[in-house]
C-alpha cells in the first residue's frame, strides 16, 4: 500500500483510497495545527519549521495526486480528470464523488490489471498444487489412452528439406524456408 503514495501509475481500489487519503490528510493537517499553534509564541516560528512545512505540504500534494490518479485509473479515466480540482466548488465535490463512491472498472483496462479482492490479479496460483496435481492427473490420462505425450505437443514440426546450395557452390541440407538461397 505505501508503494501507491508516490507512484501515480496502476489501479487502487475505494479502500484503499480512502486509507490513504485519510493517511495524508491526517499527516497534512496534523502538521498544519502544529505550526498554527506556534503563532502566538513570542519567540515566533523559526524559518526552518517554515521550510519543514513547505515540504510537508509539497509531499502531502504528490502524494494525493498519485493517489487519486490511481484511483482515477481504476475507474478507466486519465489522470486528467484531476484538473476538475481547477473549477471552484463543483470541481473538487464532482473528484471526491467519484473517487469515493463509484466502483472501479472490472476487467484490465488500459491502465492494469482488474483488481480482485484489493490487490492487482496475478497467475501466481497457475503454479499452485491443485493445479500441478490436475496437469499431472490430464498427462497420466492422455498417457493411459495412448495419445501423444504432453511434451510432444509443443515440438516444432519441419516443414521440408532440400539441398541448398552453399556460397562455395557446394549443396548443403537445409530445412524449411531457412534453407532457401
Amino acid at each position: 500500500m505505501l508503494a501507491s503514495f508516490y507512484s501515480p501509475r496502476g489501479r487502487i481500489g475505494r479502500l484503499e483510497w480512502w486509507v490513504c487519503s485519510t493517511i495524508v490528510s491526517v499527516l497534512f493537517f496534523g502538521m498544519l495545527f502544529w505550526m498554527l499553534s506556534f503563532k502566538g509564541k513570542p519567540s515566533g516560528l523559526p524559518i526552518s519549521f517554515g521550510l519543514l512545512f513547505l515540504a510537508t505540504a509539497l509531499s502531502a500534494a504528490w502524494a494525493n495526486f498519485c493517489i487519486t490518479t490511481r484511483r482515477l485509473h481504476d475507474l478507466g479515466r486519465s489522470a486528467w480528470w484531476y484538473t476538475w480540482l481547477l473549477v471552484p466548488l463543483v470541481g473538487p465535490i464532482l473528484l471526491f464523488a467519484v473517487c469515493a463512491f463509484f466502483p472501479g472498472a472490472e476487467g484490465a483496462n488500459r491502465y492494469g490489471a482488474s483488481l480482485a479482492g484489493g490487490r492487482a490479479y496475478d497467475d501466481s496460483d497457475r503454479w499452485s498444487a491443485t493445479h500441478m496435481d490436475e496437469l499431472i492427473r490430464r498427462h497420466a490420462a492422455d498417457k493411459a489412452a495412448g495419445g501423444a505425450p504432453m511434451h510432444a505437443q509443443r515440438q516444432p514440426v519441419i516443414v521440408e528439406k532440400r539441398s541448398v546450395p552453399a556460397v562455395g557452390g557446394q549443396r548443403r541440407p537445409g530445412f524449411g524456408r531457412r534453407g532457401l538461397a
